[in-house]
């Protein structure tokens, strides 16, 4: 090997050398940086209740035992969904129909209302067409049925029994690291904290994905579910009691215009209740521009509502039924804060 060759060999040595160390340096660097920025942060110790209390002879976990023929005078609603309106993970007076009917009752009149919470988790608007059956035993003047994206999955249907395509659930969670990862991740946290954000990436497009899926116009959940929405309508315009469509977002995403991915889908629905002739309240613009971890009743783990998405949702369907014309004028609340609210849902009111 001449003295050149051997020159050069030296020079790319260290240049690699060099290369290494400063690669090396780097990442140690944002190993430190990562490290910090977790040791600063907060961990949240939970607000969820210790315990969950129920009246005696409750009729499900969420509501109170009500007989089925109602008093003289009795403005009666009744509620319909799924785990959204049930209320997981919050006590049973803080879920929003219960809400609303403390709201009803404000009003100093001698009329009562009573809001009947009759939701379950994990039903559909398919399974929820047999429920409308039992909701009209309780003789209604009206029901809220609150509609949630994923209406259209074909569940386990209690009227086959059949098992169908399973739902979303468990498949878009949190980056698990097991094996070497787990081992890895305890050692390189930059690691860690990339690869969850490559899995968070990934499971955002396919939970978007998803969702878009079930409302193809070839999906026949899709369908299935526009053909139960026009049962329910039919059912109850034939009793002559107004059925009101509530539409909730996915709170998993930012709350706003461009980040939010399903302002298409929360037009079919309503497109599909004005065809009916149902009134239909979307809760987006009640949610817009709110944070996830508000809404969330767990944030960043459980999506289901907290109880501040719960008030939030009482006030948007109390107004909505002003407006409507659905609420007895006598059961309207005096507001001692701003008449100019009620004003603007129903100037002929004449409040208390």
């Amino acid at each position: 090997m001449t003295e050149s060759s051997r020159t050069g060999k030296r020079r790319w040595l260290g240049n690699f050398t060099a290369v290494a160390v400063s690669l090396l340096v780097t990442l140690l660097a944002v190993e430190g940086v990562v490290r910090l920025w977790e040791s600063r942060r907060t961990e949240s110790a939970g607000d969820r209740p210790l315990f969950y209390y129920k009246p005696p002879g409750n009729m499900g976990m969420m509501d109170a035992e009500y007989p089925l023929e109602k008093e003289p005078g009795t403005y009666r609603i009744v509620g319909l969904g799924d785990s959204i309106t049930f209320g997981l993970h919050v006590q049973y007076d803080d879920v929003f129909l219960k809400r609303l009917e403390r709201m009803l009752n404000l009003s100093g009149s001698a009329r009562k209302a009573e809001v009947i919470n009759l939701a379950q988790p994990g039903l559909s608007t398919l399974q929820e067409v047999i429920d409308l059956q039992r909701a009209l035993e309780y003789d209604p003047d009206l029901v809220i049925l609150g509609y949630c994206l994923n209406d259209t999955e074909l569940k386990l249907l209690r009227e086959t029994g059949k098992i169908r395509p399973q739902g979303w659930q468990g498949q878009f969670g949190p980056k698990e690291f097991s094996g070497w990862e787990a081992r890895l991740a305890g050692i390189w946290h930059t690691w860690e904290l990339f690869s969850t954000r490559l899995h968070n990436r990934r499971t955002k497009s396919e939970y978007v994905a998803y969702f878009q899926r079930l409302y193809d116009d070839d999906y026949s959940g899709w369908r299935k579910t526009k053909q139960a929405l026009k049962e329910m309508a039919r059912i109850c315009r034939h009793r002559k009691i107004p059925l009101v469509v509530v539409v909730f977002p996915l709170i998993g995403l930012p709350m706003n215009e461009r980040d939010y991915p399903f302002l298409e889908i929360h037009e079919k629905v309503a497109g599909a209740c004005r065809k009916l002739k149902l009134p239909c309240l979307d809760l987006f613009a009640t949610f817009r521009g709110r944070p996830l971890e508000r809404l969330q009743v767990v944030p960043g783990e459980d999506r289901h509502l907290s109880e501040i998405s719960h008030r939030l949702v009482a006030e948007a369907i109390y107004l909505h039924l002003l407006k409507e014309e659905l609420i007895p004028a006598e059961l309207a609340i005096g507001l001692t804060t701003d008449m100019r609210v009620i004003k603007e849902y129903r100037p002929s009111y004449r409040l208390p």
